[in-house]
């Protein structure tokens, strides 16, 4: 008579396999996952910053965009007043975690034809990383006002 089932060998061979699995697939994992978020991070700062500049066109007036490095960080646009009182404020974006940082604070403006105005090339670019990889993302406004993304290997 024929015996159907496994014997406790073959259970214990294929669960060391799915363990052996496991330990290489959950870091991984992990890194992946550390990776889209901050990619979804750069494209929601590179988001808030194209609408600044499009702000600035549109209006045809001055609008600044505060970066602060946090954590978390967040990115405020602010259309400048006239009479040099506080402007208005267009919008604020705040990261959702913790976990990933920005390299400065920095200040930039918006002319009405959408260039940058007030900062140094030091100061219109910046850092974007995530505590757990060792990659990150540099943005980068150039003279005319566009948005640039790279991507950094950290050593």
């Amino acid at each position: 008579m024929k015996q159907r089932g496994f014997t406790l060998i073959e259970l214990l061979i294929t669960l060391a396999i799915a363990a052996i699995l496991a330990t290489v697939a959950v870091p991984a994992f992990n890194t992946f996952l550390a990776r889209q978020q901050l990619a979804s991070d750069v494209n929601e700062m590179i988001s808030v910053l194209s609408f600044a500049r499009s702000e600035a066109i549109k209006q045809r007036t001055d609008v600044s965009a505060k970066i602060s490095s946090g954590p978390p960080w967040a990115i405020t646009v602010t259309r400048n007043s006239d009479d040099g009182s506080d402007g208005l404020m267009l919008r604020r974006i705040e990261g959702r975690r913790s976990d990933i940082g920005i390299s400065n604070d920095t200040e930039l403006t918006f002319g009405s034809l959408g260039a940058r105005e007030n900062c140094t090339p030091e100061d219109c670019q910046f850092t974007v990383s995530h505590d757990d990889m060792v990659t990150s993302r540099l943005i980068e406004i150039s003279p005319a006002g566009g948005i640039r993304r790279e991507v950094l290997k950290n050593d």
